[in-house]
């Protein structure tokens, strides 16, 4: 796998991991409803996933996107849908080549789909360069990111969601090699974008705002920290509610701040 000259491209070493998505050439829609026929087994695969049994959840996977494939075509957002799962999987069961290889083949099938009129896009590329970096190629996982940056600036515009995207996987890469001054600029260019183009309540500034409250306060920059987080709660309790566990953890984080900076009271009323 390599990004070449700003373009991601599956290199002649491609295995059959990846040969399993063109066990057919027919690109043809389905004639009967693929979700309703294979989602006993889809849960059942995420249920081995989630205790642990990669191997079986995979063997399963493998299958289902096999099926998908004759059913709607290699490039339809069934299949697509079908190898983001198994890539996942692989990636959490530490195959991390095999994974990376199906991200890129998402990415480049969603990618040639994009135009400036797109408001909503995979993160298949942001997943891409997650995966090297847990396979420990952390130049790969930058320079992929920057080089997509930098073509879909050229052809979407400095503003466009999609850009967003890139700059909150750049800040998430930064935050994960604990590079919390670097993170800053791209977490804040990504909020800058999406307030504009979704509003200063959308779901999507959750995570970016939680990323900066932990950058700030490592910076020491406790008053910032605790501005992101509190605001990341309330988009939370609005957005999913106070049950949810995406509020459940921002609730968590701000705690946190509270208990290392000497305000335990404050924390406890959350």
């Amino acid at each position: 796998v390599a990004f070449v000259d700003g373009r991601s491209v599956i290199t002649a070493g491609e295995d059959k991991t990846v040969r399993l998505w063109s066990l057919t050439g027919d690109n043809s829609r389905p004639t009967e409803p693929v979700e309703a026929a294979s989602q006993p087994t889809q849960e059942r695969a995420t249920l081995l996933r989630k205790s642990g049994r990669f191997d079986e959840a995979i063997e399963i996977l493998k299958k289902l996107g096999s099926e998908s494939v004759k059913r709607s075509g290699l490039t339809t957002q069934h299949t697509l849908s079908r190898m983001r799962q198994l890539a996942a999987t692989q990636r959490a069961a530490g195959e991390y080549d095999e994974a990376a290889k199906l991200y890129l083949r998402c990415f480049q099938t969603s990618e040639a789909e994009i135009t400036p009129e797109t408001l909503e896009v995979p993160d298949d590329v942001v997943q891409l360069a997650m995966t090297y970096a847990a396979g420990g190629n952390d130049a790969a996982a930058f320079q992929g990111l920057n080089k997509v940056a930098t073509r879909r600036i050229e052809k979407l515009g400095v503003d466009h969601p999609a850009v967003a995207d890139i700059y909150a996987g750049l800040g998430e890469l930064h935050v994960q090699r604990q590079e919390h001054a670097e993170a800053v600029g791209h977490l804040e260019s990504c909020l800058e974008i999406r307030r504009a183009q979704r509003g200063e309540e959308d779901a999507s500034l959750i995570r970016p705002l939680m990323l900066l409250g932990e950058c700030y306060y490592r910076a020491h920059q406790a008053h910032l920290a605790e501005s992101n987080l509190k605001r990341a709660v309330a988009i939370c309790l609005k957005t999913h509610g106070d049950d949810d566990w995406r509020t459940g953890e921002a609730k968590s984080r701000l705690g946190e701040l509270y208990g290392n900076t000497g305000r335990p009271n404050e924390g406890g009323a959350l």
